[in-house]
């Protein structure tokens, strides 16, 4: 899709209007769980795997709140590179749920090192103020086995898995057969192409070229509404995977609540051609099945 050419605001004003739906159902999720969480309303958190947990879920949540304004202001790409983040969150808060012991055995030691890598870039710089120490006691046989589990430079997955496709079949069993489908297939395409994005990749590059209709080119360095619906969509997917983790793993307030928004959010982000929607009137029952008139539902919102 060729991005459009239109100032800051005509395209957040075109977002909000043609992607309305799906930036509700976003913008409910996070509003949902954080009612939930301020008060909280779930079991006290007990234990170093509930804590790590927690770590990752805090994380997340900003991270899902950033793709979510990005996509809101017209930065797609942006929002995309963000989701990338937010799918392998939302991976290791589940393998962390189904691997409790494992992962406070690991989670320390990776911390550990990364204290010690960390002292060791700020001496080699000579950024320490003086008389600043960050001394990591490590010895040679534990640097060696930290640098074998977790990667030279601690670059590698700390879970142990060697990657994200690793990671997810450790934890297909915490999945329905429909959720499963939808992140293989997301994992697919969808985390492909935002790894391209992430990183400076020929595809990702690509994505700023711009052909006129003149035969000249140009660089697209502004908002734009490319990539908004797909971003949008993966966002709320992966987050609600988030959310539901939390919910059945501190208990909190109000799950029937929690799985009629997911309903209705699923209906939210189905779409319709012209051609489906020619037949359809306006005081007719959307097609979508929510039970609202047309007018009221995906009629509100341009195709």
């Amino acid at each position: 899709m060729t991005p459009t050419y239109r100032n800051e605001d005509e395209i957040e004003k075109s977002i909000a209007k043609d992607f309305s739906r799906e930036l509700a159902a976003c913008d409910e999720l996070r509003g949902a769980y954080m009612a939930r969480c301020e008060p909280w309303t779930g079991r006290t958190a007990d234990g170093p795997a509930d804590r790590i947990i927690l770590l990752e879920i805090g994380r997340s949540t900003k991270t899902y709140r950033g793709s979510v304004e990005l996509a809101r202001m017209g930065y797609g790409e942006q929002s995309a590179m963000l989701n990338r983040v937010l799918f392998e969150s939302m991976a290791v808060a589940r393998w962390i749920n189904a691997n409790k012991e494992i992962a406070v055995g690991r989670f320390p030691r990776a911390l550990k090192f990364e204290d010690h890598l960390t002292a060791e870039r700020l001496k080699n710089t000579g950024w320490l103020e003086p008389g600043e120490e960050m001394d990591i006691d490590l010895t040679d046989e534990e640097l060696v086995a930290l640098r074998r589990d977790f990667g030279k430079y601690n670059e590698q997955l700390w879970t142990g898995h060697d990657s994200i496709r690793d990671l997810l079949d450790d934890i297909k069993g915490q999945f329905s057969e429909e959720e499963w489908t939808t992140i293989q297939n997301y994992l697919r395409t969808g985390h492909q192409e935002n790894n391209q994005l992430l990183h400076s990749t020929v595809g990702g590059l690509s994505q700023a070229y711009v052909g006129l209709q003149d035969g000249r080119y140009g660089i697209w360095t502004g908002p734009s509404d490319v990539m908004i619906g797909r971003t949008l969509f993966s966002a709320h997917m992966i987050y609600r995977q988030i959310v539901a983790l939390v919910a059945e793993r501190f208990e909190l307030g109000d799950r029937d609540g929690l799985d009629e928004l997911f309903e209705r959010a699923r209906l939210a982000f189905i779409r319709f051609t012209k051609d489906e929607l020619k037949d359809v009137g306006r005081n007719d029952p959307c097609p979508c099945e929510s039970g609202e008139k047309f007018k009221y539902c995906h009629g509100a919102q341009s195709i």
